[in-house]
């Protein structure tokens, strides 16, 4: 049985489990406007414009992103800047712990893998 996605069911849900806390909206220009929009009490990530880590924190500030996801492409310096606007900064991505670490280096603060049993706390000696 399939059935239809509707958004603000769906918002609507997250608040009334507490999980608005826990959960964030993750996208690109039209999705951060729509979230914006339709539940703008929940967290956004911008994933927009990752190849341009300024043009990225640029859109992350109209849409008042708590994230930004920056690709592999970010630099120290947009990351220390990002962390001044008061952003959590995820990493798009890395597989390999001493790769991870470097970012981790650069002030990123979660990194998504795919090899999570090698990139982990213990292996990138966080505490």
């Amino acid at each position: 049985m399939s059935r239809v996605f509707d958004p603000q069911a769906e918002t609507t849900e997250v608040g009334a489990d507490g999980l608005e806390r826990h959960a964030y909206i993750a996208g690109e220009e039209a999705v951060l406007e729509w979230a914006t929009r339709i539940c703008p009490d929940i967290e956004r990530a911008c994933l927009g414009s990752q190849q341009d880590p300024n043009r990225q924190r640029a859109i992350a500030g109209k849409y008042d992103c708590r994230r930004i996801q920056f690709g592999r492409e970010v630099t120290p310096e947009a990351i220390a800047v990002a962390k001044q606007e008061g952003r959590i900064c995820n990493l798009f991505w890395s597989d390999e712990p001493e790769d991870a670490c470097s970012y981790v280096g650069f002030g990123i603060d979660v990194v998504l893998t795919n090899r999570c049993h090698l990139v982990s706390k213990q292996s990138l000696a966080w505490e």
